[in-house]
This record gives structure tokens, C-alpha cells and sequence, in this order.
């Protein structure tokens, strides 16, 4: 005959896994506390939209801007420099020529 030995509940683990289950109850329902006054409050949710879809227009607006200005700047910094009539730095002492 086969005994199967079984390993001793440690007393720590058990105590902390009734917590848990305790905390995982109080949890669901405050979410379910929580659903509810959401549910209740879809009117005032409705009047919130106008202002997710104004600040949404900002932030694009805002962004296209700053796509406008970047590109101008990049075309502007391409430009080759117009040909200089300062004379030339043969007079330098730190040439390495």
C-alpha cells in the first residue's frame, strides 16, 4: 500500500488567504456601490461630452500648429546658405592645412 503524504497547512498562509477573501468581498461591493451611483449619474455624463469633443478639437488644433511650424522650420534650415563675401579664413592660426 501507497500512503500519500500531504504537506501541513501553514497557519500564516491560511490566516492571509481569509483576508484576502475577506478584502476580495468588501471590494466587489464598493464596485458594485460604485456602478450603481454611475448609472444614476448618466445625465450629467451626457453634458460632459461636449467638453471631451471641444478639448479633443483644442489639443488636435494645438498639434497641427506645431506640425505646420516644425516643417517650416525644417524647409527654411534646407536652404543653402547665399554665397558669403567675407574673406577667407587663410589668416587662421589653428588651420591644419
Amino acid at each position: 500500500m501507497s500512503e500519500q503524504v500531504t504537506k501541513s497547512k501553514n497557519e500564516g498562509r491560511v490566516a492571509s488567504g481569509k483576508r484576502l477573501v475577506e478584502w476580495n468581498r468588501k471590494n466587489k461591493e464598493n464596485l458594485v456601490k460604485n456602478k450603481e451611483q454611475v448609472e444614476s449619474s448618466n445625465l450629467s455624463s451626457d453634458q460632459q461630452e461636449p467638453q471631451s469633443q471641444t478639448s479633443t478639437v483644442v489639443y488636435g488644433g494645438a498639434l497641427a500648429i506645431v506640425v505646420v511650424v516644425g516643417v517650416a522650420l525644417y524647409v527654411y534650415r534646407k536652404k543653402p546658405a547665399p554665397p558669403s563675401s567675407a574673406p577667407s579664413n587663410n589668416d587662421d592660426i589653428f588651420c591644419m592645412n
